[in-house]
């Protein structure tokens, strides 16, 4: 039921996703925060691959966008990991 409505929230919203997948995953679960963290990066990573196949089944992906874009994101994890 949780992974249901969080997923759910991640689909409509998105922002905040990972600090409340970790945060109900201590509260509700016997977890300690570093686990729960751990799921929460694999949780939002299911919930947007999700996503993906969803839009892309239902052919609403602009293909040279979403290359742009990834293109960009990764530089800028680069460069915020190195500074």
């Amino acid at each position: 039921m949780l992974g249901g409505v969080l997923g759910v929230y991640s689909g409509f919203v998105g922002a905040g996703t990972g600090t409340l997948w970790s945060s109900l995953t201590t509260a509700l679960f016997d977890v300690d925060l570093k686990e729960a963290n751990a799921l929460s990066c694999l949780f939002t990573f299911i919930t947007n691959m999700v996503a993906l196949i969803l839009f892309m089944a239902l052919h609403e992906v602009s293909y040279p966008l979403a290359i742009t874009l990834s293109c960009f994101g990764v530089v800028g994890s680069l460069i915020g990991a190195y500074l």
